[in-house]
């Protein structure tokens, strides 16, 4: 996983096992950090929604984020 400085501290996850490892182990947002295709999206959006998490797109870009308690 990777950090980049910015206003925030924005964490990129190079593949769907590190992006849920760092929401369960307390993160509440990660940037997916390759091309996903719609199959992919709704695969991982389903797996992920039963794990508490859900994808967000914004612009072109796709975030898993820990859904609010």
């Amino acid at each position: 996983m990777s950090r980049h400085s910015t206003q925030a501290i924005e964490t990129n996850a190079l593949n769907v096992d590190e992006a849920r490892n760092f929401i369960k182990s307390g993160g509440e947002r990660v940037r997916l950090a390759w091309d996903i295709s719609s199959d992919e999206f709704f695969r991982i959006a389903s797996a992920s929604g039963r794990e508490g998490m859900r994808m967000v797109k914004k612009g072109r870009d796709f975030f898993l984020e820990r859904m609010p308690g």
